[in-house]
C-alpha cells in the first residue's frame, strides 16, 4: 500500500503538468473600438487620435526603416471601460489597487430587450433575476452580471445612444438623457445574496440615464465592486456558461480605465484539464488506500 501511495504521489506533479489543454470553442470580443466621434458622457474629454509618424522616423535618420506611431487623448471612462470603486467612493480601490482576480469571472447575461423596446428607462429588477435563475440556475458567486438592453444598436449615433436633446445654443440638456440600467434593489440583492464581483451594461451607464443621484454607482462602488459600461456584443454571449475577461490599462490612481473585454466558452463536454486530472489522481490514491 505504501509503495503504491508513494508512486502515485511522486507522479502527480508530472501528470498535472503534462495534462492536455484545449482552447475554448468560442471567443467573442466585447470591446468597442476607439474611434473619433464615438459617444461620450457629457463633459468628458472627447477621444482624439493623431498620427505622428507613418514612414521614416526623423530621429533614426534612416529612410529604409518604416515606423508607425500615434498619439491618443481620452477620458478614463471612454468606450468599453471599467469603473473603479474610487470613481464614486472616497477611499476605495483605484484601478491599480483592484486585485487581478476581479477581472475574470463567470458571465451572467440578463436580456431585457423586450422591456426596453417598450420603455427606454427600463431597469433590471429582482423579478428579472428571479426569472433568470428559474431558467438557467442560480447566479454563481463572484460573477459579472451583464445587462443586454440592445443598446449597442445605437452605438455611433450619439443622440440615440444618450437619448438626449440639445438646447438652442447647442449645449446638452442633461435632463433629457435616457438609457436603461440596473435598479438599486436588484444591485443590492446581487451583492448581498450572490456576492458578485461586478455588473455591466451595453448602455452608457449602469445607472438610468435620467438619474440625479447615481444610487447604483454609489452603492456598488462603496462595496468595492466594479462596473463595466458600453459593453459590446452581449447578444452573442450565452446567458450562462461563459467566462468573461476584462483587463484594464493599469492607470496608477485611476478612477476607471478602458478595458479589452472578451468572453470564452466551450461547446459540449468540458475538455480534460489539469484540475480534473488532479482530482482523478487523488481519487485513485484514496481507492488504493481503502483497498489495502
Amino acid at each position: 500500500m505504501m509503495t503504491s501511495y508513494m508512486t502515485l504521489t511522486l507522479l502527480l506533479p508530472s501528470l498535472v503538468m503534462s495534462a492536455p489543454m484545449k482552447m475554448p470553442d468560442n471567443m467573442i470580443d466585447m470591446t468597442h473600438g476607439l474611434v473619433d466621434n464615438m459617444p461620450a458622457f457629457p463633459g468628458h474629454v472627447p477621444y482624439t487620435f493623431t498620427i505622428n509618424v507613418r514612414g521614416e522616423y526623423p530621429l533614426l535618420k534612416n529612410p529604409d526603416i518604416y515606423i508607425e506611431m500615434n498619439t491618443i487623448r481620452l477620458s478614463e471612462h471612454t468606450a468599453t471601460h471599467v469603473d473603479a470603486p474610487a470613481h464614486f467612493a472616497k477611499g476605495k480601490w483605484r484601478i491599480h489597487q483592484i486585485p487581478n482576480r476581479n477581472f475574470v469571472a463567470p458571465g451572467v447575461v440578463i436580456d431585457i430587450r423586450d422591456k426596453v423596446a417598450k420603455n427606454p428607462d427600463a431597469q433590471i429588477d429582482k423579478d428579472d433575476l428571479k426569472m433568470y435563475e428559474e431558467k438557467y440556475g442560480q447566479i454563481p458567486n463572484r460573477a459579472f452580471v451583464l445587462q443586454n438592453a440592445g443598446w449597442e444598436e445605437r452605438w455611433m449615433n450619439t443622440t440615440e445612444y444618450l437619448g438626449r436633446s440639445y438646447t438652442s445654443s447647442g449645449n446638452v440638456n442633461i435632463s433629457s438623457l435616457h438609457w436603461p440600467g440596473f435598479s438599486l434593489d436588484a444591485t443590492k440583492w446581487l451583492v448581498e445574496e450572490r456576492d458578485i464581483v461586478g455588473i455591466g451594461t451595453d448602455a452608457m451607464s449602469f445607472d438610468l440615464g435620467n438619474t440625479k443621484d447615481f444610487p447604483v454607482h454609489r452603492y456598488l462602488l462603496e462595496n468595492n465592486r466594479i462596473g463595466f459600461e458600453m459593453v459590446a456584443n452581449l447578444s452573442r454571449i450565452p446567458p450562462a456558461g461563459a467566462t468573461i475577461y476584462a483587463f484594464p490599462i493599469k492607470i496608477m490612481d485611476g478612477s476607471g480605465a478602458p478595458v479589452r473585454m472578451f468572453a470564452m466558452w466551450s461547446n459540449g463536454a468540458v475538455a480534460l484539464n489539469p484540475t480534473s486530472l488532479l482530482l482523478s489522481c487523488v481519487c485513485a490514491i484514496i481507492l488504493l488506500l481503502f483497498r489495502h
